[in-house]
């Protein structure tokens, strides 16, 4: 901005010959001016960055940050600081601009909202410094790199903990399923909510504390659950801002979350080309880390999952009879067939569960009434699609397999409750 001063002075000289003089001096006391400013110009050497930021964080959500600025300036500098960090990341509250005075430190608190899972860097900090006048910028790279590991949402199953504490599992979409048979353990008392059996209710413990009060029965404990991940090109496809294998991951540790909390073993195996990640049968709270570590890092591949080496992979390593969640999203012909046989010929040794996504899209263009050829011939194609799907779901119930058809928002909720049903009818 000053730099306009004496250039527009300059055009004075055109009108006005006599004043070169004048103007010529002006503009040399200017530039002795922006000299002496640039003698003060700010040092890398004076400033140093430390970044304080959890190591763990979970996906889509905000986490508080903080940059320690250390300026070890002969004066006070002026100085504007922000973060390099990848396009997979967003942040808020930067970049920051204040004075600061000479040796001092400055904390710059931000937040960061990781929008992928996986492994991020942070690489460096960048610090703006200006001169004492202000005529002059420098920017300044100071490289200090930090890796964090970005997890599925872990904050939404802390908020499923918080509810099912207090018996309220039906705001996430659980419902309570009814238990057959009678000649589960009893397991404790607790407050009666609307839905319980009139059948469970403790007559006597509620005269004593004078409010209803049921009991509860535990399932049968150490069954084996499977979650198998389909990571190849069908789970490619995004929806609500997550891909299908997002969803998936999600729905896959909260239910694993609700199987060892009921005392069953889980393990993992997460494929497309090849295996790419596999955790043993395990139970116990603890193992849920177990599974959330290998699945952070789980990305949709664009390449065609080869289910006949990732069965007989399964078939090798999970040798006692176990739940078998197959997600996967059946698009073509030819991964439907690999998916009936492979699921059909488990059927003796395993309980198989096939979850496949349902189109939205696909719902909606069914809703529809035509109103032109375009619309009539879209109409006929979802209709195809939609009768072809059907098929192949019924050819594997007709074959002794489980099915679950969801949209991708609801297959959390869904799963659950599935298998807490399978659990109610001692399927497995």
């Amino acid at each position: 901005m000053t730099a306009a001063i004496p250039a527009i002075a300059s055009l004075l000289v055109v009108p006005f010959p006599a004043l070169w003089m004048g103007i010529l001096g002006m503009n040399a006391l200017m530039a002795l001016v922006w000299i002496w400013d640039l003698a003060s110009i700010p040092r890398a050497g004076w400033f140093q960055a430390q970044r304080v930021l959890t190591k763990i964080m979970s996906h889509d959500q905000w986490h508080e940050a903080m940059i320690r600025l250390d300026v070890r300036a002969p004066k006070s500098v002026t100085v504007t600081v922000w973060e390099e960090v990848p396009r997979s990341v967003e942040v808020a509250q930067l970049p920051f601009q204040c004075e600061v005075n000479g040796w001092e430190r400055l904390e710059v608190a931000y937040k960061l909202k990781p929008l992928q899972r996986g492994r991020h860097q942070l690489t460096a900090t960048w610090v703006l410094a200006q001169t004492r006048a202000g005529f002059w910028q420098r920017q300044i790279r100071l490289a200090h790199e930090s890796e964090h590991h970005v997890y599925p949402n872990l904050r939404r199953l802390e908020s499923f903990k918080l509810l099912a504490r207090s018996n309220r599992e039906n705001m996430m979409g659980v419902k309570k399923v009814r238990k057959l048979g009678g000649d589960q353990e009893f397991d404790r008392l607790r407050d009666y909510i609307l839905g319980d059996e009139y059948r469970d209710i403790d007559w006597r413990a509620t005269a004593k504390r004078r409010q209803l009060t049921v009991r509860t029965y535990r399932q049968e404990e150490n069954q084996n659950i499977v979650v198998m991940l389909d990571c190849g090109r069908m789970m490619t496809s995004v929806e609500n801002d997550l891909s299908l294998l997002d969803h998936a991951i999600n729905a896959g540790l909260l239910m694993s979350h609700i199987a060892l909390k009921q005392g069953d073993r889980v393990g993992m195996v997460a494929f497309a080309s090849d295996i790419l990640s596999q955790v043993p049968i395990k139970g116990g709270s603890g193992h849920l880390k177990q599974l959330i570590h290998a699945s952070y890092n789980l990305f949709p591949r664009h390449e065609e999952s080869h289910f006949d080496h990732a069965f007989l992979h399964v078939k090798k390593t999970f040798h006692k009879r176990a739940l078998l969640i197959l997600v996967t999203h059946i698009l073509d012909q030819v991964n439907a067939d690999r998916v009936v046989t492979h699921l059909t010929n488990l059927t003796g040794k395993h309980l198989p569960l096939c979850v496949s996504y349902q189109e939205p899209a696909l719902r909606d263009v069914l809703a529809q009434r035509p109103t032109d050829a375009a619309s009539f011939y879209q109409l006929a194609a979802a209709a195809q699609i939609s009768e072809w799907n059907r098929k192949v779901m019924s050819d594997l119930k007709s074959r002794g397999v489980l099915v679950l058809e969801t949209e991708p928002h609801m297959l959390s909720a869904k799963l659950i409750n599935t298998y807490l049903d399978i659990k109610a009818r001692h399927l497995l």
